[in-house]
């Protein structure tokens, strides 16, 4: 009786008001830096307070590493490391941002930032790290993903991922 009136994601044309919307929405925040735009917004003191409880949670220990990840994709995984990392930035800490999302790409356009050179390409040896970190505002650097490869899942699993 109430199958009609249930709509499924897919099934929701790009004529439907609550589709549209709810695009636009989405497409005018893809890039939103909101630490950085809107320092004062609530959303902005919520990174920080993220910020703080990362920190305090590592009290004893020097935290060097922190990993954003999810099981799927399109969970503003980008959004949330960028905001972060300027959080963290605001600390006077020296920040990189690496973005290894080698099949969808998105930190390079949230920074606006060339895309040309980056991670993979550092992987595979044809550029240095100092060549392609790009400073971006006090201490955050951002390392872009760089040329997509044919074989994301190959480069990341290769053991070029061991810098020390």
């Amino acid at each position: 009786m109430y199958q009609n009136l249930v709509k499924t994601y897919a099934s929701i044309g790009k004529s439907d008001d609550v589709y549209t919307n709810r695009t636009r929405e989405l497409e005018e925040n893809i890039h939103m830096l909101i630490v950085q735009d809107n320092p004062k917004s609530p959303l902005s003191e919520s990174y920080r307070t993220l910020r703080t409880n990362i920190q305090f949670s590592s009290f004893d220990d020097n935290m060097s590493t922190i990993l954003v990840t999810s099981s799927t994709p399109a969970e503003r995984k980008s959004t949330v490391s960028s905001n972060l990392a300027l959080a963290m930035a605001e600390t006077n800490k020296k920040v990189l941002l690496i973005d290894c999302d080698l099949r969808r790409p998105s930190i390079h356009k949230k920074f606006n930032l060339s895309n040309e050179k980056g991670f993979s390409n550092l992987l595979i040896g044809q550029y240095a790290f100092n060549e392609i970190a790009q400073k971006y505002i006090g201490d955050l650097y951002v390392l872009t993903s760089g040329t997509i490869p044919p074989n994301p899942s190959e480069m990341l699993s290769s053991k070029k991922w061991n810098f020390s």
